[in-house]
Formats: C-alpha cells, structure tokens, sequence
C-alpha cells in the first residue's frame, strides 16, 4: 500500500489520478479485461463498503457523478459480472450495487499496478513527512469539496 498515513488512498478517494489515469492509458488492465478510472474507482468504493453494498443514490454522491452516468457505468460493470444490483433493503424505492466476487478478483489483480503508477508518478518524489503531509492536505481537500457539492437528490430537487 501507499505510503503516507494509514489512510494514503486518498489519492483515489479525490479522485486526483486523472495523471495516473493517463499514465496507465486511461485504463486498469488485467487478464485482458480493461476498466475505465470510473470503473475502478467504483469497485473500489463497493469493495471498501460495508458487505460490499452501497445504495446507488449514495455511490453517485460519493464518486461525485451523475445518477445516469453512474447507472451506465454500473451496467457495463454489471454485464462483466462484476457487481450486480439488487433492491435496497432499507428503502424500497433506490437500488443497492454489490461488488462480485468475480469484481473483487478483479480489483485485486489491477490494484498492485495502479498503487505503482501511483507511487512512480506521486510518492517516489516525496520523503515520509511530506508523503504524510500531502495525505492530510488531501483527506482536508477531500472533505471540503464533499460539503460543497450537492448530493445527487439535491442536484435533481433544484432542475425541478
């Protein structure tokens, strides 16, 4: 794992790998399956959540995307086996996406290689206090823009 405090992910939580994004060509690759960022990143959040579910309204506030982008997203994801949707337990009305096994198979062969773009391109620059340093800055940055961009309930209530 990355370097820089116990929660150095941050890099892909902020979703800052646009640089690692295209550094890698624009996509995670592993026994010739190929994920966008997008993608990814996705599995990522459903692999970190709880039982590997989360509602689809909160995913889409997470990743800071658009319902309908996220939902094309999911279905390519879905196809591919690697998460599936299913009723919400907790509100009839959302849908809840849960990563596959085969989703976190997957997730775990292309990890390795996003953490060394990640590394090559960010970490191997910085010594450990400053690796530190850039994950504070960052988990503060990360917060902060999650408190300034409307969920995506909020988003829809205002085009209404």
């Amino acid at each position: 794992m990355l370097r820089g405090g116990g929660d150095c992910v941050v890099w892909c939580r902020l979703r800052l790998p646009r640089w690692c994004s295209a550094a890698s060509g624009g996509t995670q690759c592993a026994s010739g399956r190929t994920l966008s960022y997008l993608q990814f990143f996705l599995l990522g959040r459903l692999a970190e959540a709880p039982q590997g579910r989360t509602r689809m309204p909160d995913l889409a506030d997470t990743v800071i995307h658009s319902r309908s982008g996220l939902s094309y997203q999911a279905t390519k994801l879905e196809s591919a086996g690697l998460l599936r949707r299913e009723p919400s337990p907790e509100d009839e009305r959302s849908v809840t996406a849960v990563i596959t096994d085969q989703g976190r198979a997957l997730l775990e062969k292309v990890l390795p290689g996003h953490v060394a773009v990640v590394e090559q391109g960010m970490f191997d620059a910085l010594d450990d206090q400053q690796a530190d340093a850039l994950a504070d800055a960052l988990g503060a940055v990360r917060d902060r823009l999650r408190t300034l961009t409307p969920s995506s309930a909020e988003r829809r209530r205002s085009r209404n």
